[in-house]
C-alpha cells in the first residue's frame, strides 16, 4: 500500500475522531472531548506528509476537533460559574443540594467536607 493511501485513511479517522470530541461534548464531557478533539488534531497534522497542505478532509477535522474542545472548555466554564454562582446564594445552594439529594443520595455539603477532609493541606 502506498503512503497516499495511509494519508487518506489518518485524515478520515482525524475527521471521525473530531465529530466525536463534539458527540462526547454533550454525553461524556470533560475528559473524552480533550482526548478525542487533541488525537484528531495530531492525526490531521499527521496525514499532510510531506505536502505543503493539508486535504480537505483534514482541515475539515481540525475545525470539528476544535469545536469540541471549544465547546467542552464552554460547557465546564458556564458549570462552575454556575456552581460559584449557587455557593454565593444559600437559597439556590439549599436547591442545588436538594437536586444532588434526591439525583445520588448525598449532598454536596457531605462531598464537599469528605473532599477537604482528604486533602494534605
Amino acid at each position: 500500500m502506498d503512503k497516499t493511501y495511509h494519508r487518506i485513511q489518518q485524515a478520515r479517522l482525524a475527521v471521525y475522531l473530531g465529530t466525536a470530541s463534539i458527540i462526547f461534548t454533550f454525553f461524556m464531557p470533560v475528559i473524552m472531548p480533550y482526548v478525542l478533539g487533541s488525537v484528531a488534531i495530531v492525526f490531521a497534522i499527521l496525514s499532510k506528509g510531506p505536502e505543503d497542505r493539508m486535504s480537505s478532509r483534514a482541515c475539515k477535522a481540525c475545525v470539528l476537533a476544535s469545536v469540541g474542545l471549544a465547546l467542552n472548555t464552554a460547557m465546564i466554564l458556564i458549570s462552575v460559574k454556575t456552581m460559584a454562582d449557587a455557593a454565593a446564594d444559600p437559597v439556590r445552594w439549599k436547591q442545588l443540594n436538594d437536586m444532588v439529594y434526591r439525583m445520588n443520595g448525598y449532598t454536596l455539603d457531605e462531598v464537599l467536607s469528605q473532599l477537604r477532609s482528604s486533602l494534605p493541606f
